[in-house]
């Protein structure tokens, strides 16, 4: 068997190990240095992190500049272990780190993990002889595992589950970790750990109060987790308790809270529990994510009550053929138009999340959508382009119906991509200045008045936009200027842009 305990670890003490990670603020690199803190104090650690909100991994002048500094201070730090959380859009950049790291540290042992590790396992290790371990699916049991094999080199990776490893030639591929931790028994993010590159950290905190969602959407990873682990056993909450304590040890450090649950209103019954001690306790502005068809008057009482200051919906297209049968999204678009009046009327913002590029996706499908948007006026727009990540139901449907090629499949495997989902993702001539177009007009329809927005999509006046992503970050700006939430957003990012990696 390989022998992947750090060799330095038995020249100094204490062992060192690199959290590294390119994008945003990550809850799980967060959780993974409280179990560091709490299980293994004697064990040093620090984070390597690039801020890259609209990471676009076909940038490769911008990528080799990531890479060559964050090597350059990881070489400094000499890391025991690097510990990897990816996605597919962050994988190359990141492979590429941890492939220089072991060219000049061939003793330290590189860990995979996030959902990318997840989607592809063991090929991970088949494919990229620089990974030594691949941690599969929920990992916070498995992280205090692996560090503990190493601190008393005894190398018993066999008896880890929820791992793939290298095993000299040979690729093993142990069962997956089925038992859950109770999501209590989890300790709260530390924050702490991101505090230096990005200063805004505590500005908005982010919260999980579960893991899971009910729903199958076909362009996201949760129908894949509740099939490896079982819808019942995936889908789960904290208890109120645990969620308040975490919260009122922050509340004096922040000023508003964002859930980031995929369905935070799913069940009634915690609603009406956690929300009026929230109110007691926290009392502090709170976002969060939903479905529209979940959107009833007793819900939203609750969260108006409680201090919810917007709604994060998941529209996604506004042709309901586009929807049912591509994305797999529940509800009509009468059902959306109700969710939404019922939420205005209640005197809470709410964003919606758009989806273009869908190869499925026509003219009169943007229009529909325009449309939609139109009538229910949100106040802010996401745009997002389709992307394709592997082993995902959309990405199937495409490689079944030859919208991409096992070629690109492979390549988007590797983590290559044209362009990111924030910019065009796998559009290309025609059809993504028509999408950027269309994009362009979603964001207009939050600042400019209804009758010239309908004006413009009847007639379809937005096809002679200019197409460039220029301009949507303008009409981003220019939402901004209402928008306490989304300057926040733009100052964090302003920070982190101005500050060393």
């Amino acid at each position: 068997m390989q022998d992947l305990t750090p060799k330095s670890f038995y020249k100094r003490n204490p062992m060192k190990l690199a959290f590294v990670h390119i994008g945003v603020e990550s809850l799980a690199l967060e959780i993974f240095s409280s179990i560091l803190s709490k299980e293994f104090p004697q064990v040093e650690q620090k984070l390597f992190f690039h801020y890259d909100y609209y990471a676009n991994p076909a940038e490769e002048k911008k990528s080799n500049r990531i890479r060559h500094q964050l090597v350059q201070k990881i070489k400094q730090y000499r890391p025991d272990i690097c510990c990897f959380s990816v996605y597919t859009d962050s994988f190359n950049i990141l492979g590429k780190i941890a492939k220089d790291i072991k060219m000049i540290f061939p003793a330290t042992v590189n860990v995979f993990g996030g959902i990318h590790a997840t989607l592809l396992k063991s090929e991970l290790l088949e494919e990229n002889k620089y990974i030594d371990i691949v941690a599969i699916g929920e990992a916070e049991a498995t992280f205090k595992e692996l560090i503990e094999e190493f601190i008393k080199g005894t190398q018993r990776w066999s008896k880890i589950n929820g791992i793939a490893y290298r095993d000299g030639e040979r690729v093993v591929s142990n069962p997956l970790r089925l038992d859950l931790s109770p999501l209590d028994h989890i300790p709260f993010p530390n924050k702490d750990l991101f505090i230096n590159h990005l200063p805004s950290v505590y500005l908005s905190y982010y919260v999980q109060t579960g893991r899971g969602c009910p729903h199958n959407c076909t362009y996201c990873a949760s129908p894949y987790l509740k099939a490896i682990y079982g819808s019942q056993a995936y889908f789960r909450r904290r208890s109120t308790q645990n969620i308040i304590d975490e919260l009122e040890f922050v509340k004096n450090q922040t000023k508003q809270i964002i859930f980031v649950d995929d369905v935070f209103l799913h069940s009634t019954e915690f609603l009406k529990e956690f929300l009026p001690i929230y109110h007691k306790k926290i009392g502090l502005p709170f976002f969060c994510q939903t479905s529209p068809v979940l959107c009833n008057e007793e819900r939203l009482d609750l969260l108006k009550m409680a201090g919810c200051h917007r709604i994060w919906l998941g529209i996604q297209s506004g042709s309901e053929m586009i929807r049912h049968n591509v994305f797999k999204r529940k509800g009509s678009n009468k059902d959306i138009v109700k969710a939404t009046n019922l939420i205005r009327s209640k005197g809470i913002k709410f964003c919606v999340d758009i989806i273009l590029g869908t190869p499925y996706e026509t003219i009169d499908d943007i229009q529909k959508t325009l449309s939609l948007l139109c009538e229910i006026q949100p106040d802010l727009v996401q745009v997002f382009y389709l992307s394709y990540y592997p082993g995902l139901e959309i990405t199937e449907m495409a490689l079944r119906d030859g919208y991409i090629s096992e070629k690109e499949y492979k390549m988007i495997k590797s983590g290559i991509f044209d362009k990111s989902y924030s910019v065009g993702s796998h559009l290309t001539g025609k059809a993504l200045k028509d999408a950027r177009r269309a994009g362009l007009m979603c964001h207009l329809v939050t600042i400019l008045p209804k009758r010239l927005c309908s004006f413009l999509i009847k007639k379809r006046l937005y096809s002679i936009f200019l197409s460039g992503f220029i301009w949507h970050l303008i009409s981003y700006a220019l939402t901004a200027l209402h928008d306490r939430v989304r300057l926040y957003l733009i100052w964090g990012a302003i920070q982190a842009k101005f500050r060393k990696t």
